[in-house]
């Protein structure tokens, strides 16, 4: 007899090509180190009818029901590039590039996952926007956040509005995300903290955005040490997604799932190596070359940052579904940014209300960035073009110092140069 050992086993997943049929061949799935958040929670439904049994005491059988709704919920660090990563070669959506944390993420948030048909095309990113490498592609840089690249190679054409942009020296990093192009001059949403150089190499970038498109429903599988032990969770889709980003750490990505089925198999266990090993993203530090932004202004002070978007979905009943459900339908997306900012005499207070007071009564729009922009294949990037105060800002002590607990929700907008998505998207997470 050989108990399920829980420390010790190995997780991974896979896309499915529809919401019941589980993926069940294991060279499809992307296995990789995770921390799950103790053994998934059974979604085994039942009512207990209180019933005459003829015998005081004595209860009835509750009635049982089907296995939909299981919960569990994953952490891993942001994972980029390989450890293998060659900007001048790799392209993130070839082989396996793209990581266990692009690929996840970029299924919550919609990004491209109408561009992805099989199993393969998910693990490969093709629901991300790429763009390629062109040695010495940069033409020249106007100013901090207008640069101009080669034509015809890679020309403007080749970028598209709301995609992240990068460019080195082979020692310093330039990204942003663009906002407008005009012919072959590219305009970025905000100053970058270094100024592209002529003969700057573009190096290849990756951007998910927050859109409509429905999420990729996935297998997620835990293998036991023997091979009679395999927890298998079908039609798995994410509620919630929090990226931590606290200065002087390793960011973090944490994922909600909730399933239509979960299944105990007595074959198929036994651990699995992982797929590949891949960068962790850079700590967010100075010395990464890490800063956040608010409406384009370097600035210090925010801790306890964290990137939240919540999926809303909407479950269809069915007799014929696997468990009594034949579908989620993500029908919201919420992204909302947190982070705690101290007092200080640069925010005048107005109307008697402090600053944060004044703009939360007068619905104020902040444009909030984040990004560790160190090596390629270990650099990150968000921008939320139009965030809103969600709550009424709160004062604490911190520190021994006042400090304001900030919420900012992601408002409308559609300042970018462009029609085609990512262009005007409430949300865009992208690296290089």
């Amino acid at each position: 007899m050989a108990t399920f050992n829980w420390l010790q086993l190995s997780a991974g997943y896979c896309g499915q090509q529809d919401f019941v049929t589980p993926s069940t061949t294991t060279s499809d799935f992307r296995i990789f180190p995770v921390s799950v958040d103790g053994v998934p929670a059974s979604g085994r439904q039942s009512e207990d009818m209180v019933r005459k049994t003829g015998q005081f005491g004595a209860m009835a059988a509750p009635l049982p029901g089907g296995r939909d709704g299981a919960t569990f919920t994953v952490r891993l660090p942001f994972l980029l590039g390989l450890l293998t990563y060659d900007e001048t070669t790799a392209t993130w959506n070839t082989g396996d590039q793209a990581s266990p944390a692009m690929n996840l993420i970029a299924s919550a948030l919609g990004s491209k996952n109408g561009s992805v048909s099989s199993t393969s095309d998910f693990l490969q990113g093709l629901n991300m926007w790429i763009e390629a490498y062109a040695a010495a592609g940069v033409a020249s840089a106007a100013a901090d956040n207008v640069v101009t690249v080669k034509s015809p190679t890679p020309g403007g054409g080749a970028f598209s509005p709301g995609q992240f942009f990068a460019c080195t020296d082979g020692t310093e990093i330039t990204g942003g995300f663009i906002k407008s192009i005009s012919s072959n001059t590219l305009t970025l949403a905000e100053d970058a903290a270094r100024r592209a150089v002529t003969d700057d190499d573009i190096i290849p970038t990756w951007t998910i955005a927050l859109t409509s498109a429905e999420q990729i429903a996935m297998t997620w599988r835990f293998w036991g040490i023997d091979a009679a032990q395999l927890i298998q969770l079908v039609g798995c889709m994410a509620t919630a997604i929090r990226i931590m980003g606290a200065p002087g750490k390793t960011p973090e990505v944490e994922i909600d799932y909730i399933a239509t089925d979960y299944q105990w198999l007595d074959s198929g266990g036994g651990l699995q190596f992982p797929s590949d090993l891949w960068e962790y993203c850079a700590p967010v530090t100075g010395y990464s070359g890490a800063r956040t932004t608010i409406n384009g202004t370097q600035t210090c002070g925010l801790e306890e940052w964290m990137l939240t978007i919540e999926c809303v979905l909407a479950e269809r009943m069915c007799a014929s579904g696997l468990q009594g459900v034949s579908q989620r339908e993500t029908v919201n997306r919420i992204a909302t940014i947190t982070f705690m900012i101290p007092e200080d005499t640069d925010r005048a207070p107005a109307n008697g209300d402090s600053y944060w007071e004044d703009q939360f009564t007068g619905a104020a729009n902040f444009q909030l960035g984040f990004e560790v922009l160190t090596t390629p294949g270990k650099c990150l990037a968000f921008l939320m073009p139009a965030g809103r105060l969600a709550v009424p800002p709160a004062p604490q002590e911190r520190n021994n110092a006042i400090y304001w607990q900030l919420t900012m929700r992601a408002g409308a907008y559609n300042g970018d140069g462009g029609s085609t998505l990512p262009a005007d998207t409430v949300l865009r997470i992208g690296g290089a």
